[in-house]
């Protein structure tokens, strides 16, 4: 079934002069174990790789940091990681269906420029300084009709730069911008954000009210790089304004960090993290389970709170893949029989000719 739905994409592409050839698809599905947790089952539904040396007009397609499906049209939203050095900073979107078997479904692919404030492209990294762009996450607002999406920041790679909400229209032209807690943002005495650990993810709430973001590792004042606190924060989404903050705590493994976060109802969240091949892992994070609000918390080394709950409820590389990439973008796809879900992963290539970008479609049965 994914790998139809793969096909269809492929076509759909092809439609419009570009051609990748057949994604290639993990074994039969009849060989995929079901990993289950208290209250998930979860069951790899197919797999597919798009290889890196794939251009589209005028861009190269992959270095895919965040993806997002919107239910109502259809349509896929895929955020590149490129930071304006290979071509603009810039999203993807696309019409197929996961669950269809008629390769006419797949419907238009497209690239929309994020475009500053001014109405210009983000320039190249070496020369933004301040106004440098590092796309990570991504959300399309059914509420609005435009797409949220987070800039990871960064503190000297190549110059400061404070990591960002924007909020944008489908064409990739601005509308606003969120204000971020000061307390993130890379400041002259080292307190902030670290290189590598900025804004990586963003997931609406159920009620499409709220947008709660995430950093990648600590803060440099808050613990150390392996370990120490994630913070999250709460925005409201018609303000942008933060409502709260939390402490989150990953697992102490070198270069793991949070790759991205997804609801799955009111207080629950599932928060992807990661530190490199074979390593992602989904966590589910409960907010009714009375954790601090550390938004007016300078630092906290030292500091008494309490941060949210987390359980591990899914190693993906238990799911019968004989490979896990660099896994940084998930979202919930369309409904599948029996009222399960579909979840699809992506990850990111970094935008090596050589190296693809890989999909994971997975049926999550929730209890």
């Amino acid at each position: 079934m994914f790998r139809r739905s793969m096909a269809a994409a492929t076509i759909a592409l092809a439609a419009t002069t570009l051609t990748i050839g057949t994604a290639a698809a993990e074994a039969s599905p009849a060989a995929h174990p079901v990993v289950s947790a208290p209250g998930y089952d979860f069951t790899l539904l197919g797999s597919a790789n798009l290889p890196g040396w794939v251009n589209y007009q005028g861009t190269r397609v992959g270095g895919f940091s965040g993806i997002d499906y919107d239910a109502a049209s259809g349509t896929w939203y895929a955020l590149s990681s490129d930071r304006s050095d290979h071509q603009s900073a810039r999203f993807y979107s696309a019409r197929f269906d996961l669950s269809s078997l008629n390769p006419d479904s797949a419907g238009p692919f497209d690239v929309s420029t994020l475009l500053r404030q001014d109405g210009t492209p983000f320039p190249p990294s070496d020369q933004a300084g301040a106004d440098l762009v590092d796309p990570q996450a991504i959300r399309f607002d059914a509420a609005s009709g435009n797409v949220v999406w987070a800039s990871a920041g960064t503190r000297t790679q190549p110059a400061p730069a404070d990591p960002s909400v924007r909020v944008a229209k489908t064409d990739g032209s601005f509308v606003s911008q969120y204000r971020v807690p000061d307390v993130l943002k890379p400041a002259a005495d080292g307190s902030g954000l670290r290189d590598g650990g900025g804004l990586h993810g963003l997931a609406m709430t159920a009620d499409g009210k709220r947008v709660l973001t995430a950093m990648r590792t600590s803060l440099a004042q808050d613990g150390p790089e392996v370990g120490g606190p994630v913070r999250l924060t709460l925005h409201d989404r018609g303000t942008g304004n933060p409502l709260v903050q939390y402490a989150y705590q990953p697992e102490a493994v070198a270069g793991n960090g949070v790759a991205e976060i997804l609801s799955v109802s009111a207080n629950r969240f599932l928060v992807l993290e990661q530190a490199g091949q074979n390593s992602a892992k989904l966590y589910e994070v409960n907010f009714a389970s009375g954790a601090s609000n550390v938004l007016a918390v300078p630092s906290l080394a030292g500091a008494t709170y309490r941060p949210v709950s987390k359980r591990l409820v899914l190693d993906v590389s238990k799911l019968g893949l004989s490979s896990v990439d660099n896994l940084q973008g998930m979202t919930w796809g369309p409904a599948l029989d029996g009222g399960d879900r579909s979840l699809v992963l992506v990850s990111d290539n970094q935008l090596q000719s050589r190296k693809c970008s890989q999909f994971i479609a997975v049926r999550v049965h929730l209890s």
